[in-house]
């Protein structure tokens, strides 16, 4: 059986955050890229923020902008 990608599963890792002496923070990664500047106080208010988006939607919109931009870039360097 084929596991679906799933962009809050397979993304987005949570990393603690050293604070000084206070407890740790959380802070929210794609790859090596930070994905938000926010600091999370807790493991599952940083995930809740993942999961209150549609990131399906937002890949799409990102693949979309790619595709213009790239088809922008190759039209240009045609016309040269």
């Amino acid at each position: 059986m084929e596991e679906n990608f799933s962009f809050n599963k397979d993304a987005f890792q949570i990393r603690a955050v050293k604070n000084g002496e206070e407890e740790d923070q959380y802070m929210v990664t794609l790859g090596n890229q930070l994905a938000s500047p926010r600091r999370f106080n807790s493991y599952e208010e940083a995930q809740q923020a993942i999961d209150d988006r549609d990131w399906d939607m937002i890949a799409c919109l990102a693949v979309s902008l790619s595709e213009h931009l790239i088809q922008q870039y190759l039209k240009k360097e045609e016309d040269k």
